[in-house]
């Protein structure tokens, strides 16, 4: 199986399989040629170089891929080290002002939904309120008028009473 691809590229190869690697990084137009080749033995994969004893700990080795790209790579001039520099400034740079910006956006509908609300609110407190006045006032109604029928006849013949008074222009039974 072989694989070509434009660009440097780390490939995990998931099955048990030999990979060899070549590539030409001083041509950017020839690609990239990855061969892989598969065996019937079950550790064909587990090579003994791929495992590299650590300084601090010489009994568990590190597993090691076997493909070391950075070696076949050129090192970068310190004019490409620092235009990758910028270049992955500016990316964390515009992803932190996208976050931020969507951040804002949020916090902006938040409050426009917490001004809806309260809008909301604030019309169904008008309503109750308009609701419990008049309510207030229906009962206010009720008992003056259950009132004024309890003691119509007392005042009555308190008209009149005070209407003879007049018709006579004060002089009376006495």
């Amino acid at each position: 199986m072989s694989i070509q691809t434009q660009a440097f590229t780390t490939i995990a190869i998931p099955t048990r399989t030999k990979a060899f690697i070549t590539t030409t990084p001083t041509q950017p137009t020839q690609p990239t040629t990855i061969q892989t080749a598969t065996s019937d033995d079950d550790d064909s994969w587990d090579f003994d170089e791929d495992y590299s004893k650590t300084d601090n700990d010489t009994s568990t080795p590190t597993p090691q891929l076997g493909i070391n790209i950075g070696a076949q790579l050129e090192p970068l001039s310190e004019t490409q080290a620092q235009d990758l520099r910028d270049e992955a400034t500016s990316t964390i740079n515009a992803a932190f002002d996208d976050r931020i910006a969507e951040i804002a956006n949020l916090k902006d509908q938040v409050n426009q939904d917490f001004q809806a609300s309260k809008e909301a609110m604030q019309f169904a407190s008008d309503l109750r309120a308009k609701e419990q006045t008049e309510k207030l006032m229906s009962k206010i109604d009720t008992i003056s008028n259950e009132f004024l029928d309890k003691n119509e006849a007392l005042r009555m013949g308190t008209k009149l009473a005070a209407s003879a008074d007049r018709n006579m222009n004060g002089s009376g039974l006495e």
